[in-house]
Order: C-alpha cells, then sequence, then structure tokens
C-alpha cells in the first residue's frame, strides 16, 4: 500500500485457523479512520466477544483490524460456517 493508500498487487490475508480472511484487489484505496494510508491489516480470533442480550453466536467470532477503516471500492470478507 503506498502513500495514498493505493494497493499495489492483490494481497489476501486470514486469520490462523483459514476459515476468515480479507482480499485487497489492486486499485483499491485502503485508509484508517484518521484518512491515513493503512499500514497493517489484521484478521484474528476473538475469543470473547460482546453477546447481545437474548442474543447467541453461531460459530466463531473474528476481529478484523484497523477498526474504522475504508475501502474505495468496498473489500470482500470471507468467513466459512459449517453447519451439522
Amino acid at each position: 500500500i503506498d502513500e495514498k493508500g493505493l494497493v499495489k498487487q492483490t494481497f489476501q490475508i486470514a486469520s490462523s485457523d483459514n476459515k476468515a480472511g480479507i482480499q485487497l484487489p489492486k486499485g483499491t484505496v485502503a485508509l484508517t479512520a484518521n484518512k491515513q494510508p493503512v499500514s497493517e491489516l489484521t484478521v484474528t480470533i476473538d475469543p470473547s466477544p460482546p453477546v447481545p442480550k437474548d442474543g447467541l453466536i453461531l460459530g466463531q467470532a473474528y476481529n478484523l483490524q484497523p477498526g474504522g477503516a475504508n475501502f474505495e471500492p468496498p473489500i470482500q470478507i470471507s468467513i466459512k460456517y459449517m453447519y451439522s
């Protein structure tokens, strides 16, 4: 990602369990909430996500950082979910 936030080549990142990930296509503009170029993206397993009152979580929860980042055009986020 260059100094203007432009992604120079397509890349993907994934969680440690390879069940959640982000793909950033070449040409995407990736900026933080403060309009600075994104310098790091992470996808981590969230071991204790907040659960809404009377709610439940189906499957694993993930934390994507940096929070508030903006992508133009919008990016794809993938989460594998298996039901048995």
